[in-house]
């Protein structure tokens, strides 16, 4: 198993091929475990003497979830069909938990990889208690496009508006906005598990309540920042205007205001795309 970074997402794949490792490949691979677990100890050494303290964590967790920038972006929704939505905290708030509670270890490493998929361990270490929890992401080698553009074709299927997708291998750029992704989002639901439930509950009543001020200050800078965002993604103000049933972004009230930045927020981790999120529901698919 070959660590690939101590905190940040990875950035690299492991070398591959059909025979064992060099001795030299090994005695680096041996070098670099040894380095990473001298700094975990080291850190945990500084941990035990420079412990947490809950009440802390909570007031500076508050602190940020008072800022309007970091309450617009501390939560995602997304579609998950019957008119159903999940939604959650971002990778932004689980960074923002992270560096208030402090002595926290995040890890990648990549356990296997062939010339189809590669599988990730995302792991968080409490390096006070020594609690620790792990996650493997088994990531294919692919991407689906809309025109295969003289790509490698591994696949076809028609999408929801009955227009033809190709699966085709991806691209060394490709594969590293995906690892980034999953390993960003695997660390968040690890993290996550480590913030207390009250805590949690107080932040999500601050993020509430900074958005609400920020909206009565001033709605139309609120309007123009979500649609600024969406036209980020190459999302125009028109079709926004169509997903909200046709509704004048400026009549829009402040929960559906909520409801397009949080799909943002949403889009921008990774967990939806904004064709998943205009797509019909299964119901409407099948009568078509």
């Amino acid at each position: 198993m070959t660590l690939v970074n101590s905190n940040e997402p990875i950035t690299s794949l492991v070398p591959q091929g059909e025979h064992s490792l060099s001795t030299t490949t090994e005695t680096m691979s041996v070098a670099i475990a040894a380095t990473a677990r001298a700094e975990v100890e080291a850190r945990c050494l500084m941990a035990m003497q420079n412990p947490r303290d809950w009440d802390t964590v909570r007031l500076v967790l508050l602190k940020d979830c008072r800022r309007p920038g970091f309450a617009s972006s501390a939560r995602y929704a997304k579609p998950i069909g019957g008119g159903k939505k999940a939604e959650g905290f971002t990778v932004r708030f689980a960074e923002g938990a992270k560096r208030a509670m402090r002595n926290i270890d995040t890890r990648a490493f990549i356990v296997r990889e062939d010339d189809f998929s590669q599988t990730i361990r995302v792991g968080v270490l409490d390096l006070e208690n020594n609690n620790s929890a792990a996650v493997d992401v088994t990531l294919d080698k692919t991407v689906e496009r809309r025109n295969p553009d003289g790509r490698l074709v591994l696949g076809s299927r028609k999408n929801s508006e009955g227009v033809p997708t190709y699966k085709v291998a991806a691209t060394e750029d490709e594969m590293l906005a995906k690892r980034n992704a999953a390993i960003s989002k695997a660390k968040r639901n690890l993290i996550l598990e480590i913030l207390p439930s009250d805590i949690a509950e107080e932040a999500l009543f601050q993020i509430q309540t900074t958005r609400a001020d920020e909206f009565k200050k001033d709605p139309d800078a609120v309007r123009k920042g979500i649609v600024d965002s969406f036209a980020s993604l190459g999302v125009m103000p028109d079709q926004l205007k169509t997903h909200m049933g046709g509704t004048d972004l400026t009549s829009l009230s402040p929960h559906e205001l909520q409801y397009l930045r949080d799909t943002y927020q949403a889009i921008r981790d990774g967990e939806t795309t904004w064709r998943e999120v205009t797509a019909p529901p299964p119901d409407e698919k099948s009568e078509e």
